[in-house]
């Protein structure tokens, strides 16, 4: 079996990682809501997130990749989600560093 668009395809599939990867950080922000477990808290969340972006930032390059060819949902719904996910996690990103540099200077 041949498949008609190989590059949106898989980042349609990339982007439902990214939403199923941003499902489960909510569902552990909940879960683990104990002050004792804050800091591994953190770091499970940190970790997602960051996994999320680099998922979501691959899924564009191949959305980028099967802008020749034809036009179908899938291919513009992976487009928008994951042009979402990075952008959003990107300002998440640029907001923590202005944050940072508050301090330093």
């Amino acid at each position: 079996m041949t498949l008609k668009n190989p590059k949106s395809n898989t980042a349609y599939k990339f982007a439902i990682m990214a939403v199923i990867i941003i499902i489960i950080i909510i569902i552990t922000s909940l879960v683990l809501d104990t002050q004792q477990g804050s800091d591994l808290k953190s770091m499970i969340n940190g970790f997602l997130s960051l996994g999320s972006a680099f998922i979501a930032l691959i899924g564009l390059g191949y959305s980028i990749m099967g802008f020749k060819e034809p036009n179908t949902t899938k291919k513009k719904i992976g487009f928008i989600i994951n042009l979402m996910i990075t952008i959003s996690l990107g300002l998440l990103i640029l907001s923590s560093i202005t944050e940072i540099l508050q301090y330093l200077v």
